[in-house]
């Protein structure tokens, strides 16, 4: 799980780079680990990133609906997909 969440964010760097305080909205089943690997990527980067952990559905109805946010993580891909 790890593993995944650090290559989701080394493949959003660009967009996390660019947001003056990107939005990251993160299924709450993936709170924990991003959680620690968030932190760690804040310290590491200096890098100020504000996270929100919610229902993947919820997000992706937001998300639809026209919400700002800059990354959506989930680990159900069925959410994500609509989401895009």
């Amino acid at each position: 799980m790890k593993s995944t969440s650090l290559l989701a964010f080394i493949l959003f760097l660009p967009v996390i780079c660019s947001a003056e305080t990107p939005r990251v909205v993160v299924a709450s089943n993936m709170t924990h680990a991003i959680k620690e690997i968030g932190d760690q990527f804040i310290e590491q980067e200096g890098i100020d990133i504000k996270f929100s952990f919610g229902s993947s559905g919820n997000f992706t109805q937001q998300i639809l609906q026209g919400a700002p946010y800059d990354i959506f993580l989930s680990a159900d891909k069925k959410y994500a997909w609509d989401a895009g």
